[in-house]
C-alpha cells in the first residue's frame, strides 16, 4: 500500500511515515471503539472533537499540497480533501454543534 498511495500523491514513499500514520490511525480506533462500549459521552465528545481537528488539518494538508502542484494523477491529495477535510471535518464540526445546541 506504501508504493501505492506514494505513486498517486506529490508526497511520494515514505515508508516510516507511512507507518507511523497508520499506527496512529489505529490507536484513534481503538479509543473511540473503548468510547462506545463504555457508552461515555463525555469521551465520545472528546474524540469527536479531536478527530473533527485532524480531519481538517490533515485535509487542507491535502489541499495545500494538490494546489501547490496540480495534478489529477494525485488522487491521494484529490482523496484526502473529499474524504478527509470534507467528510470528515465537516461532518465532526456539524456533530460538535449539534452536540452543543443540545446541551445548552
Amino acid at each position: 500500500m506504501p508504493n501505492l498511495s506514494g505513486q498517486f500523491s506529490s508526497w511520494q514513499n515514505s515508508i516510516g511515515w507511512q507507518r507511523e500514520i497508520a499506527l496512529w490511525n489505529i490507536g484513534i480506533i481503538g479509543a473511540i471503539i473503548a468510547a462506545l462500549i463504555k457508552e461515555n459521552l463525555q469521551y465520545m465528545k472528546i474524540l469527536t472533537f479531536q478527530s473533527t481537528v485532524l480531519c481538517l488539518l490533515l485535509g487542507f494538508n491535502h489541499l495545500i499540497s494538490l494546489l501547490q502542484n496540480f495534478s489529477l494523477a494525485y488522487m491521494i491529495h484529490i482523496l484526502g480533501v473529499f474524504e478527509v477535510l470534507l467528510l470528515g471535518g465537516i461532518w465532526g464540526s456539524i456533530l460538535l454543534f449539534r452536540s452543543n445546541q443540545s446541551t445548552k
